[in-house]
């Protein structure tokens, strides 16, 4: 059974909702209904709906369904709240109701007569209070609001705002402000009117008593403007942020703007050629600043900001990507770091938490509440010249603790401490092992709750960081998971960095409770309290030798808790410092990465750059391509071709090679006429042609242009062209909407796919060739199981590959070279991608070319049965049914993968696009990979063999012959930590530059006026709202995919040339195997198992980057079983004791001591030999499961997990064989 929790954030909600009433495709089959109720943040003038339910295990397809009923629920929802509120969800209509006392109706009537009155006249009304009483009485009277309350505040503001609109309209506006505790601004708008009214009424609240306000700008801050409409100070009008909705886009004025267009005015400033659509904003301009400011190229038609020092140059724009000016067309390049000579200095404090589970969460969970912290303080200063006395970095108190058994509150004290105790001057980076998904919620949690505004980065309910901002009391602060450096267990870090500490004790978690605070016991807690069940054997052995020789010792909670928290942050302590004396000392000469990512492939980058990129080697490829524009072009031809199909008439277009010209401007549909008026039909562009309902009009859009700008340019064009055409014209959201209605229309689309489009990089990136090609196989005297392993490859691949550099041509073919006859690698003209058709062969047993398909990455013969064959567990006859246009599809492929493939016998009939890389280095990595291996090596000590000085000496020669690298003799011991780094460096790098830049972002907001200005940017959409109090939420979101801005190092040719070679080198060993007779059971990335016979050697081994080694050599394999990609279990015998062993290995499975009685090799076996019958699955239970919940709490709850054998990657036979789809 699978928990679901659904929620829906809208309007103020009208009344409950029965669950039951929403989903069109929800049945009491299907689900079983826990919860409902409706939750209304007031602060933030929204309303949650949240619905738990539980899918009935029997349920077939449950994601599927799932998906089209919450989207039925979510959009009726919208359409409810839109009914019964009169209003639209999306502008999320904001209204405080805080609590504020006094009367501040007073101070409105004071501040209303102050803009009215002669100051003599308004000192006289000052001084008498029946003349104010009278004033706020007849303001309450006429705004409906009873003069019985007690108290008055933020929540009556609506009312009276209200009145003042019916009475003095497009006067008045009410602004409510208070002191801010942030310090990066200091006031903030508790609340204020509606826009475009000619004077400010403030109002200000202070220590719940309210005043009235002459001149907030002034008592804020003195020489500067405040603009209310987008919260912030400014000191002119024509430096005022670009795109504030009260700043008129062509004068720059402020406030009661932008200016209304008049009918009929045009006119042309011969200064600076911008074109101004109402005389007084004309006139205005000239006379100010603005216009020596902004001008407009009359040959591109830009409008830029004027700079003397550097000349406009057409089509070039501001890119955000790499901090300079250039044609989009041309790309960026990853920078390489510039390395100061300056060290960083800052501080490094580690810290560890104990929790207690009394508190239950939801029923059933046990919410964990901490209740012992322990931390310790260095710096760098001390870890480079040993711990100095009196630092004045690291403070006087370099280890702490906070027990609640003493009376104390941790976390609170704890954060206390962190953020008084320290010199500010310097940075405070705080590491905690697992605190993404434990340690660090806490103190999110609570930093949120307490108004700090934590700056976080979080994937999904993983915390990889986040920041505190310094302020006049205490540094920044930038909290991270250790784990994330160094991803290995704490218990084993002793022996990774070979530390000078005790191992990490053994500790009765479940024993950790308040009531025995004050309990002596004689001896050891239960063995149940130390979650023996939930550990893997290895470590339960040695647990119950530990216990059974000290269960007799006596054991005090509080004095337990302070030496294994304080065990905990020794090692942890240790271990980053040696962490980064390696990364320093050892490996950059100085230069020190720690500071500048919190993951170790981000360190890993920041090493390469630093090291070894040069410039202008490496673009930065845009996250969709490089023809943005051509995307709506798609859209485009999709909508014109089924148009055509719809009512029966012929559409010349660019999809059909049959563009038609009017004058200067092509036409994306024409529709010809003979007997009378020909049509057009023009098909915008949102994000290119400046969509009003899409953006607002100071919205930057393609090209760094306002949308105002882009749609005043398209209008006149469609007026040119009305006078001698009929034009239809249509923006590409009205077609997106139209999708949703038409089902037919929608299929449409869907059939037509993006042939036609340009290239998507990311379609083209995949992983490993990774699932069986036979479920089952045992040996015997004739035959035997291997299993073989190439040595590091991803290094080596880094190391031997010539990637491609610089920037791409893009190469679109005319409509004469798009049908083409590909055979051969030398058909093959450009280096990079090719968007191709492809059409597979038949009979090849192990296919060249991978395809995702509903999420699956396979290596299908044929797209149609790839995409349709039914997913079950079956076993069957097969024969591939259908023809070569059935079995053909389209996809995106490296060059030098489509060359291998049409050396196999694939054939290529359409050439689609191409990205051309005229550049290319084979040295790119070399430099990177020398350095890490050559560590590597030395850390590992001289190898089996190499014993005499000759046969070291000889070593050494082997690597400098193959590798270029020096390996220093006199440097050659074991060091576990440098072995260790130099690893995880030599793998962590290429997968950073694929890193995706539309990841969900994440912002803390304790003010409403923060959280609508999110809802109203156009520029993103809104994922999810959490609640950690009435004064603070998260707002989850995400950029649009317009305005995705790609982050410092994203070139996913890097990773995806790194993939496709890697799945290349496993292609060539497979295919050795199955040259010398081997039958290949599975594969699994860098991995084959094989079978073969006892006399032959199916595949070459050696020991060096990028060869094969063979594992599990000290066992004769037995038996080998497996139910599925990432399912399958070894049965072997060890040649020195004859004992048997087993291997099993299931993803999303952790076979602890519990759950291996769950399903044990001969239990997997039968089910596997049952494969495609009716069969009872296994359920592990996992009873102490522990995580975060989406507030950052963190509870025990027990998880359960269902198995049974799924292969979704080929058609299974009667002999379990896994055939390629389309395979004859």
């Amino acid at each position: 059974m699978t928990s679901k929790r659904v929620n829906q954030s809208g309007g103020p909600a009208a009344k409950k909702w029965d669950f039951r009433t929403i989903g069109n495709n929800f049945s009491e089959e299907m689900y079983k209904l826990n919860d409902h109720r409706t939750e209304i943040c007031k602060k933030f003038g929204f309303m949650k709906n949240i619905t738990e339910f539980t899918i009935n295990p029997d349920t077939p397809h449950p994601d599927e369904r799932m998906r089209d009923s919450i989207e039925d629920m979510i959009n009726k929802a919208f359409k409810r709240t839109e009914e019964t509120m009169g209003r639209k969800v999306k502008m999320f209509g904001v209204s405080l109701t805080g609590a504020g006392l006094g009367y501040p109706v007073y101070l409105l009537a004071a501040a209303k007569n102050y803009l009215e009155m002669h100051k003599d006249s308004f000192r006289r009304f000052m001084d008498n209070n029946t003349r104010q009483r009278e004033a706020a009485l007849e303001i309450l009277d006429e705004s409906g609001v009873s003069d019985m309350e007690n108290s008055y505040g933020v929540e009556h503001l609506s009312a009276i705002q209200k009145y003042l609109d019916q009475t003095f309209p497009g006067k008045y506006r009410i602004a409510a402000f208070e002191k801010c505790a942030d310090p990066r601004r200091s006031i903030r708008v508790l609340w204020k009117g509606p826009m475009g009214r000619e004077a400010i009424v403030p109002i200000f609240l202070e220590n719940n008593h309210w005043d009235g306000l002459k001149n907030f700008v002034c008592f804020f801050n003195k020489g500067k403007k405040f603009c209310i409409d987008c919260e912030c100070f400014y000191d002119k009008d024509v430096r005022h942020t670009y795109e504030c909705k009260a700043r008129c886009y062509y004068c720059n004025r402020v406030g009661g703007m932008p200016c209304t267009k008049e009918r009929g005015v045009k006119v042309e400033c011969p200064k600076c050629r911008r074109f101004f659509y109402n005389i007084q904003c004309y006139n205005y301009h000239q006379g100010h600043e603005t216009c020596n400011l902004w001008k407009r190229c009359v040959e591109c038609n830009k409008t830029y900001l004027f700079n003397p020092k550097s000349k406009h140059e057409c089509g070039e724009t501001f890119c955000r990507s790499c901090g300079i000016c250039h044609d989009p067309k041309r790309g960026c390049f990853i920078k390489p770091i510039a390395v100061k000579e300056e060290k960083d200095i800052y501080r490094i404090v580690v810290w560890d938490s104990e929790t207690s589970q009394d508190k239950t969460y939801k029923g059933e969970q046990k919410e964990h509440v901490i209740n012992y912290i322990s931390a310790r303080v260095t710096c760098t200063e001390c870890c480079d010249d040993g711990n100095r006395k009196d630092c004045r970095i690291c403070g006087i108190e370099r280890e702490k603790d906070w027990s609640e058994a003493e009376g104390q509150e941790p976390t609170k004290e704890f954060l206390e401490w962190i953020l008084t105790a320290f010199d500010k001057k310097y940075k405070t980076y705080l590491f905690a092992h697992n605190a993404g998904r434990f340690d660090g919620h806490f103190v999110f949690n609570y930093l949120c709750r307490a108004g700090k505004s934590p700056m976080p980065l979080i994937n999904g309910l993983k915390i990889y960081e986040f920041t505190v901002q310094n302020s006049k009391k205490h540094s920044m602060l930038i909290w991270r998971d250790s784990c994330l450096l160094m991803p290995v267990k704490l218990e084993a870090m002793k022996a990774t960095f070979n530390l000078d500490c005790e191992e990490k004790p053994f500790f009765p978690y479940y024993y950790n409770k308040k009531e025995n605070y004050n309990t002596h016991l004689p001896r050891l807690p239960p063995m149940e309290d130390y979650s023996p069940g939930s550990m893997k054997k290895e470590k339960f052995d040695k647990f119950e030798k530990w216990y059974n020789e000290n269960k007799e010792t006596p054991f005090y909670l509080p004095e337990e808790l302070k030496n294994y928290c304080r065990n905990d942050t020794e090692i942890l302590l240790k271990s980053i410092v040696e962490f980064r004396r390696i990364l320093v000392k050892d490996i950059t000469g100085g230069f020190d990465p720690l500071p500048r990512s919190c993951t170790n492939a981000g360190v890993a980058m920041s090493i390469f750059k630093a090291m070894f990129l040069q410039e202008e080697e490496l673009s930065i490829v845009p996250e969709r391509g490089y023809e943005r524009c051509d995307r709506a072009s798609v859209i485009a031809i999709k909508y014109l071709e089924w148009r055509s199909e719809r009512d029966n008439v012929d559409i010349k277009h660019a999809g059909n090679g049959r563009e038609e010209q009017v004058g200067k401007y092509k036409l994306d549909g024409y529709i010809e006429n003979g007997g009378g008026r020909s049509k057009c039909i023009e098909v915008m562009g949102c994000f290119i042609h400046g969509c009003l309902k899409c953006y607002d009009p100071t919205a930057q859009l393609i090209g760094g242009r306002a949308a105002q700008d882009l749609y005043d340019e398209t209008q006149e064009r469609l007026a040119e062209l009305r006078e001698t055409l009929e034009v239809e014209e249509l923006w590409t959201c009205e077609i997106e909407q139209e999708l949703k209605r038409d089902a037919e229309m929608k299929e449409f689309f869907e059939d037509r796919g993006n042939e036609k489009g340009p290239i998507d990089p990311r379609t083209a990136y995949a992983g490993g060739r990774t699932g069986p090609m036979k479920l089952f196989a045992k040996a015997n005297e004739k035959k035997k199981i291997s299993v073989y392993d190439i040595v590091s490859l991803y290094p080596a691949v880094n190391y031997e590959t010539a990637y491609p550099t610089r920037l791409p041509d893009i190469i679109i073919p005319t409509r004469d070279e798009i049908e083409v006859s590909w055979t051969k690698p030398d058909d093959l003209k450009y280096k990079g991608l090719y968007k191709v058709r492809v059409n597979p062969p038949k009979g090849l047993r192990i296919p060249v070319l991978q395809l995702k398909c509903d999420e699956r990455l396979l290596f299908p013969l044929c797209w149609r049965c790839a995409s349709s064959f039914k997913k079950e567990n079956t076993r069957c006859e097969y024969k591939c049914p259908h023809d070569e246009a059935q079995r053909r599809y389209v996809a995106t492929y490296t060059s030098v993968e489509l060359a291998k493939a049409l050396e196999s016998g694939y054939t290529v009939d359409r050439f689609y696009r191409a990205w051309h890389y005229g550049e290319d280095n084979d040295d790119l990595f070399k430099g990177y990979v020398r350095l890490f291996l050559k560590l590597k090596e030395e850390a590992s000590g001289f190898p089996k063999g190499a014993e005499t000085v000759e046969q070291k000496k000889k070593w050494a020669e082997e690597y400098k012959e193959k590798y270029g690298i020096e390996i220093v003799l006199e440097r050659v011991k074991k060091n576990a930590g440098l072995r260790y780094i130099s690893k995880l460096m030599l793998n962590s790098l290429w997968g950073k530059f694929s890193m995706r830049n539309s990841l969900c972002k994440n912002k803390v907001i304790d003010q409403a006026s923060e959280f609508y200005r999110l809802v109203c940017d156009h520029k993103i959409e809104i994922h999810d709202i959490v609640e950690y109090s009435d004064g603070a939420i998260r707002v989850v979101y995400k950029d649009k995919e317009d305005f995705v801005t790609e982050h410092s190092s994203s070139n996913i040719i890097i990773s995806l040339w790194t993939t496709s070679m890697a799945r290349l080198k496993l292609l060539e060993y497979m295919q050795e195997a199955e040259r010398n007779g081997g039958e290949i059971l599975y594969t699994d990335t860098d991995s084959i198992f094989v079978m073969h016979d006892r006399d032959v050697e199916p595949i070459t081994t050696g020991k060096y980057l990028g060869q094969m080694s063979e594992e599990y050599g000290g066992y004769e394999i037995e038996e080998f079983c497996c139910g599925g990609a990432k399912q399958y279990g070894l049965k072997m015998r060890s040649k020195k004791t004859g004992d048997l062993d087993y291997v099993m290995k299931i993803r999303g499975i952790t076979f602890d001591v519990d759950n291996h009685k769950t399903l044990h090799y001969e239990a997997f076996k039968k089910m596997v030999l049952s494969y495609g019958e009716e069969m009872d699955p296994a359920f592990f239970v996992y009873k102490n499961d522990f995580g975060p919940t989406r507030e950052s709490k963190v509870v025990t709850r027990e998880k359960h997990k269902m198995y049974v054998p799924i292969c979704q990657k080929g058609i299974i036979d009667e002999d379990f064989n896994v055939l390629p789809f389309g395979f004859d």
